[in-house]
């Protein structure tokens, strides 16, 4: 018997979200990764999704200020 999973759906990383993914990692997530470079972590499908999603979501008033 198969476990269900959800597929897995392409994300189209632009450059410009890859690097305010890459700037929440270092700032927030890295700490959590156990120190684990930005390009190992993205190797892992949840963690790409989930720090692309909260790129995505987060206010438009805070990404000014963190670059």
């Amino acid at each position: 018997m198969q476990t269900p999973t959800q597929p897995e759906l392409p994300m189209d990383h632009t450059p410009a979200l890859e690097a305010e993914m890459r700037a929440l990692y270092e700032s927030r997530w890295r700490r959590w990764h156990r120190a684990v470079s930005f390009e190992v972590a993205m190797q892992d499908p949840v963690t790409r999704h989930l720090l692309a999603l909260t790129v995505q979501h987060l206010p438009s008033h805070t990404k000014g200020r963190r670059r």
